[in-house]
């Protein structure tokens, strides 16, 4: 992404043995976030480098988690359409205009020479893709599919209606809608280039299954989901993406089935605050837009942030209940429970007023910069990752700037000894989100 480079200190000399202390700052971008998923990694990094003539260079270099806050300058609109997290590109010179207008009519003048032997498998195609489309609609007449927006928030309750009247009796299968989200990274370039990818979550809905429609008879359904709370935000690069969809299908035994993907954009919370709430949008398949009253409104997500200055205000940690080590209790509980729905979260909500003695296996720390934490104590201090000793059950700690120094000690594989109380639950990573004690609080 773009740099930001600032000088401290202008060319001089220095003697053997001194220590000199530069301050500076930096103003952070806004976009993207810090993420670590499977196949992409966004990370942050602060480097300081010495320019020494004649020598190597020596320098410093790092990592710093950026979390979400102001929406980029640019980020502004309704939510009813997909907006550029990147800002647009500066127009193009007119010579580089003109190259390019060559290059691709020399391109178009000789696909078109192969495109008289390819005529007959086009028509083909497209006479298909008709055939499908009559058929649909002489089953299923006009399907209206009416969604909220299209910009949405981890935490949101979001709807979406269908709407058709059949023209024949028939059966279905199901009518359903499949949110997913899905990581795609490309390596190599050219002929070589190949991308991988990894789905991040597949939820399906299911409003009616194994049914017979009758002709005439109309159908309206709708699906409400809540976003599971997420820091895997829409990313749109060149080579890494993050993308979300939400597929309605309707599933007919032994005949085409009907769909539409709707590309979603996810978005911190905080990125909603420049755009207007739009009402409902309403496609169907003759193109038609119908504009109707919203009928879904935005539930903020649980961050942390908001659970550390709920705590702060009803209470300090003095009043937390005592100590609990029943830590691997509690995983073997959150185990047996269903991992879709809401028991898990339920379980760390209910156990979020005590305190635990954890073993922490190691896997990863990162600095904390600007994070969303209300209690200062912890706004520059560290964030650690890794699992409950002896449990396969993921964790994050945010720790205290004060144990800064302890814990840069830490390494892959180390076993950290610490007391944490809960904040929330991770429902799309699997993951606690804790915070470290502070034993020297009064």
């Amino acid at each position: 992404g773009p740099k930001e480079t600032v000088e401290l200190e202008a060319a001089r000399s220095y003697s053997p043995g001194g220590e000199h202390v530069l301050s500076f700052s930096l103003l952070a971008p806004a976009h993207p976030v810090t993420y670590h998923g499977t196949m992409i990694n966004v990370d942050h990094y602060v480097t300081v480098q010495m320019n020494v003539p004649w020598a190597f260079n020596p320098k410093a270099e790092e990592d710093y988690v950026l979390a979400p806050g102001e929406p980029p300058a640019h980020f502004v609109g309704s939510r009813n359409a997909i907006i550029a997290l990147t800002p647009a590109a500066g127009a193009s010179s007119i010579v580089g205009k003109v190259v390019l207008g060559i290059i691709v009519a020399a391109v178009l003048m000789a696909v078109a020479v192969f495109a008289l032997f390819l005529l007959p498998i086009i028509l083909l195609i497209a006479g298909f893709i008709w055939f499908r489309r009559k058929a649909l609609a002489g089953r299923l007449g006009e399907v209206k599919l009416s969604i909220p927006h299209v910009v949405v928030a981890p935490g949101e309750q979001w709807t979406a209606r269908i709407q058709f009247q059949p023209r024949k009796q028939f059966r279905i299968n199901s009518i359903g809608l499949t949110l997913l989200g899905k990581e795609s990274a490309t390596s190599g370039s050219g002929t070589k280039a190949k991308t991988h990818t990894h789905k991040i979550l597949e939820q399906k809905l299911v409003v009616r299954a194994n049914d017979m429609l009758t002709a005439g008879e109309p159908v309206s359904e709708e699906f409400t989901l809540a976003f599971p709370a997420t820091d895997a935000f829409s990313l749109e690069l060149s080579d890494n993406k993050i993308q979300w969809t939400a597929i309605v299908r309707i599933d007919i035994p032994a005949f085409p089935d009907w769909s539409k993907t709707q590309p979603l954009q996810i978005v911190p919370e905080s990125f909603l605050r420049n755009l207007t709430d739009t009402p409902l949008m309403s496609s169907s398949d003759s193109g038609a837009s119908v504009i109707a009253p919203p009928n879904t409104s935005l539930s903020p997500p649980v961050s942390a942030s908001e659970t550390l200055a709920s705590e702060e205000a009803e209470s300090s940690e003095s009043a937390i209940q005592e100590t609990s080590s029943d830590l691997l209790q509690l995983v073997a509980t959150m185990n047996a429970a269903p991992r879709h729905g809401n028991a898990r979260g339920d379980i760390v909500s209910n156990a979020a007023d005590q305190i635990f003695d954890a073993a922490i296996l190691i896997d990863r720390v990162t600095s904390l910069m600007g994070a969303p934490v209300s209690d200062p104590r912890y706004e520059y201090g560290k964030s650690v990752t890794g699992t409950i000793d002896g449990t396969d059950q993921a964790v994050q700690v945010i720790t205290l700037e004060s144990q800064n120094n302890e814990i840069d000690d830490l390494r892959r594989g180390d076993i950290w000894q610490t007391q944490i109380t809960l904040i929330d639950w991770d429902s799309l990573y699997n993951r606690i989100n804790a915070r470290q004690i502070d034993e020297n609080a009064s």
